[in-house]
């Protein structure tokens, strides 16, 4: 059996080597695109065009997956493939980053503080009394600081795309090399394809290191909770995926040796496994307590969802929610573990199923926020059942979740059929409507939603339709709500169907009452539907962030420069369970899923006890009441009663 120290040599020799490998290749692409003929950086080098260049590489990566004749190659590149689709993930974060550093430099008058600070210094110069030589240094003082921030502004941004494009450069490289590594496979057969490969998955290993080391000045720099750092405030566009935060670390260009921090890592390494000796029970491994390898300190929190592209809509809040209860957490505890957060975006990777079982396979994963969405969570749920993988979702509402006999699934929310219930519910109570017409379209969530409301309302329904997803005629539905007779309508569906219908409705009957579900609380509603939208009511069963959450709205709106989205705190609420279960001990999967069971606690926004199905199991639960204002935009009305 191989000992601690035979375990620390390896581990030292891994990472003097694929340091070496990373910088050998990073430094030659680095060199050569700097050599190039160009412009100030400014002007050539942005951070959209690289993170461009950066998406069509991983492109073409996705199409030679499907490549190769073996299907045993195929699975191979499939890895070097999700390789790449997590790098992208972190060159999107820093674009994010550089981006934000440009807006806060922009906020900077830098020309008009170094005239204010020479015209200071000059009358500090001049001025003989005491006191105004006081008043004075101050004044130099604080433009001083000033012009250091925009300083270190600079050198961030710069250091941010000189890492970004040293990046693209490698996957763009990557992309060559698995062509010619397929072409070669399919003439000459196998021969040293693993070998190959293992050189390929090394230098994905160097590069994620690289921009791992890069992430610390870029968070050191953003981040405003850290003294004596400049603040840029963070100003997220629709919708980029986010990174959690690291320890700061000094960051150097590719080219620039770092063998001292290497030395530093292997020093490390071998001191650690040297105390482990002595503490390690022979015959016993600390992979048993949960953690990954020797570090017993290894505990992470998972984050699974779509964090960019067109569905993401939810996901980015969440995932932002669950980084501000994490660096709370580790803030409160600076003497013990430090959790990390690790994304999971399904969008990036295509492949929910894949992106499970990457999260089973790791030890030092004991909790999974998420999945974001019902069909993610079917999909999901079935690979991190027989692990014993909790399971806790902010927002995956979907009524049949709780039905299919999981035992880690559990979410932080009413379902689909309390909110149902609801509707009914505001319908007859609130809005005094005594004839509803029901309307469902055939998506999934339509037709639960619809056939639910019309059973609540039972002897108020005035009629019910089905119509079918992306209809291009609204006209023959409304024209049955208008000869029902009915005094006001409830639609399930989606936004891309909503908006076409309420546009339709308002043209022939103006006046009625329109309620749907929260399917409807997005961007696209609110610019398709336009003025027609205006006055619509929704069902939510997520918490409004303006009802008795300001000191929750205010860390959030402090640490990311914006107000919370909808199903943040859901997303708060379910990173602080399994927080208060690492810190409460629970730092095996098994003992982690027993604690969660047993959750029994208030929320944010309100009790959370999770029944045996995974469900709240807590009487009265609040579903939420939204109506769209005059600017489109959806603001709580009340909790229904």
């Amino acid at each position: 059996m191989i000992g601690p120290w035979g375990i620390g040599l390896a581990l030292a020799l891994v990472i003097a080597g694929g340091y070496a490998l990373w910088r050998l290749v990073a430094t030659a692409r680095f060199r050569r695109a700097t050599a190039r003929p160009a412009a100030p950086e400014a002007e050539v080098v942005t951070a959209d065009r690289l993170v461009k260049r950066a998406e069509a590489a991983v492109a073409r990566l996705r199409e030679q997956t499907a490549a190769p004749r073996d299907p045993v190659l195929r699975e191979q590149i499939g890895d070097v493939d999700d390789h790449a689709a997590e790098i992208l993930a972190d060159l999107r974060r820093f674009a994010d980053q550089a981006r934000a550093v440009e807006r806060s430099q922009r906020d900077i008058p830098v020309e008009r503080l170094r005239r204010d600070l020479d015209a200071s210094r000059r009358r500090r110069a001049e001025a003989a009394d005491a006191a105004l030589q006081a008043e004075l240094d101050r004044s130099v003082h604080a433009l001083e600081e000033q012009l250091a921030v925009a300083d270190r502004l600079d050198t961030t941004r710069r250091t941010l795309l000189a890492r970004i494009e040293a990046a693209v450069f490698d996957l763009e490289g990557l992309g060559v090399r698995v062509a010619e590594l397929i072409v070669m496979h399919d003439t000459a057969g196998a021969g040293d394809t693993e070998a190959r490969l293992s050189e390929l998955t090394g230098d994905l290993e160097g590069l994620r290191s690289g921009l791992a080391e890069a992430r610390g000045l870029s968070d050191a720099v953003l981040d405003p909770a850290t003294p004596g750092k400049a603040a840029a405030v963070r100003h997220r566009p629709p919708p980029k995926p986010a990174e959690p935060e690291h320890p700061a670390v000094v960051v150097t260009r590719p080219g620039r040796a770092r063998w001292d921090l290497v030395a530093v890592a292997v020093v490390v390494v071998l001191g650690a496994t040297c105390l482990a000796a002595d503490f390690i029970p022979r015959g016993g491994s600390p992979a048993a307590s949960g953690t990954r390898g020797a570090d017993e300190c290894e505990q992470t929190l998972a984050f699974m969802g779509e964090l960019t592209g067109d569905a993401a809509g939810d996901g980015p809040g969440e995932f932002d929610a669950v980084v501000l209860a994490v660096a709370q957490d580790n803030a409160a505890h600076p003497d013990e573990c430090q959790v990390r957060v690790q994304q999971y975006d399904t969008a990036i990777t295509g492949d929910v199923v894949r992106s499970a079982k990457v999260i089973v396979e790791d030890p030092s994963v004991v909790a999974v926020v998420g999945p974001t969405y019902g069909h993610e969570a079917e999909s999901a749920v079935p690979v991190f059942e027989p692990a014993g993988l909790a399971v806790i979702s902010p927002s995956a509402s979907d009524s049949d979740l709780t039905a299919k006999g999981w035992t880690v699934f559990h979410r932080t929310l009413p379902s689909d059929d309390d909110q149902a219930d609801a509707a009914a519910r505001y319908l007859t109570g609130t809005l005094k409507a005594r004839r509803v017409f029901v309307i469902g379209d055939d998506t999934h969530f339509g037709t639960d939603v619809s056939a639910r409301v019309a059973t609540s309302l039972g002897g108020a329904v005035a009629g019910k339709a089905a119509v079918t997803e992306g209809a291009a005629d609204w006209s023959p539905v409304v024209d049955q709500v208008r000869r029902s007779g009915a005094d006001a309508v409830y639609f399930g569906g989606w936004a891309d169907d909503t908006a076409p219908f309420v546009q339709r409705l308002r043209a022939v009957l103006p006046q009625i009452p329109l309620v749907t579900g929260d399917k409807v609380i997005t961007e696209t509603f609110r610019t398709t539907a336009g003025d027609a939208g205006h006055g619509t009511y929704a069902t939510c069963p997520c918490v409004p962030v303006t009802q008795g959450l300001d000191a929750f709205r205010s860390q959030f709106k402090a640490r990311f420069g914006e107000t919370p989205e909808y199903y943040a705190p859901e997303a708060y609420d379910a990173a602080q369970i399994a927080l208060a279960g690492l810190r409460a001990g629970q730092t095996t999967r098994p003992a982690m899923l027993r604690f969660v069971d047993a959750w029994d606690h208030d929320g944010l926004g309100r009790h959370i006890k999770f029944g045996t199905n995974g469900g709240l199991a807590v009487p009265g639960l609040h579903v939420w009441a939204y109506q769209s204002g005059a600017d489109g935009y959806f603001a709580a009305k009340a909790a229904i009663a």
